[in-house]
């Protein structure tokens, strides 16, 4: 833009030696000169509040890729501690199983019996939980049994429906279809008022519908229909009796 201006002025410079330019043309060439700067200007301030944004975008950038490598290790660190966690429920239920496994050696106060000695040892929620991570990763027998323990040693705990539920839940999804319709039946009738009746009746449905018994299946299909309307199994079973 500097040159476009040196090369006006050696452009009027010319014309006036020349004798060629009247002065409405220098006033005219005037203004356009001043037209010239004054786009100068704002493009030169323009470039320089871009620069700005782009320095300040830079910066911006460079936070947020730390912040989202610190993030990161964060979340990785979480994950990693909560792989420890349901290792030591394993490791648990696994040591807890093999003390009842194994006959207890140390001496028992009279008042006191190696079941119930073997009991106070044993946190519910942890043998429930690791019971439950082994269904997750679809170990499935030894989710049967580690529920089983469960239901023996506590059998009136607001988990206890949940455990006999999975142990039902683990014979359907190894195709044991039969059994899985023992072990629903055995919830109706120990836990009916317990919040898993909706599915166990969906799930008794399933299965003798698996076990090519129609009849059956749509009687205990329609049974979550009319008795728990608004369960989400009901929509289930609906969907399933129109099939």
């Amino acid at each position: 833009m500097r040159i476009l201006n040196k090369l006006l002025w050696l452009l009027l410079a010319t014309s006036l030696l020349n004798g060629c330019v009247s002065r409405r043309e220098i006033i005219q060439f005037k203004q356009d000169l001043a037209t010239v700067q004054e786009q100068n200007r704002r493009l030169e301030e323009r470039s320089s509040r871009l620069d700005s944004l782009l320095t300040a975008y830079s910066q911006l950038l460079q936070t947020m890729k730390a912040e989202m490598s610190l993030y990161s290790e964060e979340i990785q660190q979480r994950l990693n501690n909560l792989d420890a966690g349901l290792e030591d429920l394993s490791s648990l239920y696994s040591q807890s199983y093999q003390r009842r496994s194994s006959p207890i050696d140390r001496p028992v106060s009279s008042d006191t019996t190696p079941e119930t000695a073997h009991l106070s040892q044993v946190d519910p929620k942890k043998l429930y939980d690791a019971a439950y991570l082994d269904l997750t990763k679809g170990n499935y027998q030894l989710a049967i049994s580690g529920f089983s323990q469960y239901l023996q040693h506590f059998p009136d705990t607001p988990l206890s429906d949940n455990a006999l539920y999975w142990i039902g839940e683990s014979y359907y999804a190894q195709a044991q279809y039969d059994k899985a319709v023992i072990e629903f039946q055995k919830l109706l009738k120990d836990y009916h008022t317990g919040d898993k009746v909706p599915a166990a009746l969906y799930k008794i449905g399933l299965s003798y519908l698996e076990l090519r018994d129609r009849k059956l299946g749509n009687q205990f299909l329609k049974r979550v229909v009319d008795e728990f309307p608004r369960s989400p199994e009901a929509k289930l079973a609906k969907e399933k009796l129109k099939g």
